[in-house]
């Protein structure tokens, strides 16, 4: 306590007076990789004066307490002052079948900021990421990941695919093999081996199976066509056939086949003969009565081609006028003929009987001179002494043309 002040002889007091002075605290320092604001309301570091401490990322306060510091009337912080330590994440020192690497600097490397790689052995594959890095948040970035033994996937097979494979499908590593053929009726489009790679990968594309088909035959031109087995998917103009299958042909009324009627889609892929045609029905060839004309409808005597018939001047049609060539190949009639009409022919009559009575005027003559020819010839019958000589030949021919 101090002393009392006394009013001495000399008018003045025996001490000076004392006075009051601000409490102060020890000065506080900015920590390195952080920040420090302060408060003072009665003077710098004084009496009352708060500090508040905190870290940059990837730092956090350590050696104190608290964050926020206080000067206290004693003169001192009520704790010890904070400092920036770097955040740290759990160590990372085992990966089965694999390898960790952080770096070499043993103070640093499981720090705020650092990453780490993984790998893994030969033979096996990384599952989960190949890196990590620490968070500010003392944590990695990534779940530590796991080290697999390498098999390439189990082949999605064709349903028609046969594979043979060196290894059972569930276990198939790096350099295991699958060769593959297809059902009978079916080709194979790809591959016929592949194998497992070091990577895990097929090297060439598992293959699939084809059916094998023939191409559409042609409809014939007035003509159907008719397949079994029919398909069972839409089927257009194109759409191929698979093998086995038999198409049978037909033409429409008035044609025939010509070819084979049906065909059937055989190995590797082809019709066993060509598609067929439909020709049109031929009749015979019809021939312009006499005295008459024809006018046909077609330059060929076909199916449903018509020919019509007339007749001269003076003659009349006996018979169709019109013929149609049917389906069968037949005309629907008998060939017409042109017969001459009624005054043609009593025209021709009387021609004919002016000329008979002079061919029989002709005749009668005739066959007087014949007669005659006759008695003189039964007064010359010769022996065989005769020395007449016998008619010449020129002369009976000329007798035996009369009779």
């Amino acid at each position: 306590m101090p002393n009392p002040l006394r009013c001495t002889a000399s008018k003045t007091w025996s001490e000076q007076p004392p006075t009051c002075e601000l409490i102060q605290c020890e000065k506080l320092l900015q920590p390195e990789s952080g920040s420090m604001n302060c408060s003072d309301p009665l003077g710098s570091s004084s009496f009352r004066s708060t500090c508040v401490f905190a870290c940059d990322e990837g730092y956090e306060l350590a050696g104190s307490t608290s964050n926020t510091l206080q000067c206290e009337a004693s003169g001192r912080w009520n704790a010890s002052q904070p400092r920036c330590a770097v955040v740290r994440c759990p160590e990372l020192n085992y990966l089965e079948n694999g390898v960790i690497r952080c770096g070499d600097d043993t103070e640093t490397k499981f720090s705020y900021g650092n990453t780490c790689s993984f790998t893994c052995e030969p033979g096996y594959q990384l599952v989960g990421p190949s890196s990590a890095t620490c968070t500010s948040a003392a944590e990695w970035s990534q779940q530590v990941p796991r080290c697999e033994a390498i098999t390439c996937q189990s082949p999605e097979f064709d349903a028609h695919l046969i594979a043979r494979c060196s290894e059972p499908l569930s276990d198939l590593r790096p350099n295991s093999t699958c060769s593959f053929s297809c059902e009978p009726g079916f080709e194979l489009q790809g591959a016929q081996m592949t194998q497992c790679s070091e990577d895990g990968r097929w090297i060439e594309a598992v293959p699939t199976c084809k059916a094998i088909t023939c191409p559409a035959p042609e409809t014939p031109t007035r003509g159907q066509i008719s397949c079994s087995p029919s398909l069972s998917y839409p089927v257009s103009p194109g759409t191929p056939h698979p093998l086995g299958t038999v198409c049978t042909f037909s033409c429409d009324e008035g044609h025939e086949l010509q070819g084979e009627l049906s065909v059937e889609c055989a190995h590797p892929g082809k019709w066993t003969s060509r598609a067929p045609t439909c020709t049109a029905v031929r009749c015979s060839l019809l021939e312009a009565p006499e005295n008459g004309r024809i006018n046909c409808s077609t330059n060929e005597p076909v199916f449903n081609s018509q020919c019509s018939f007339t007749c001269d001047q003076d003659f009349t049609l006996d018979g169709h006028e019109l013929l149609t060539c049917d389906r069968h190949g037949n005309w629907t009639g008998q060939n017409p003929t042109c017969q001459a009409s009624s005054s043609k022919v009593a025209a021709i009559t009387t021609g004919v009987t002016a000329g008979g009575a002079a061919l029989l005027s002709g005749l009668s003559l005739a066959m007087w001179i014949l007669k005659r020819l006759k008695r003189k010839a039964t007064k010359f019958e010769l022996n065989s002494n005769s020395d007449i000589d016998i008619p010449p030949q020129s002369y009976r021919n000329s007798i035996d043309s009369l009779i």
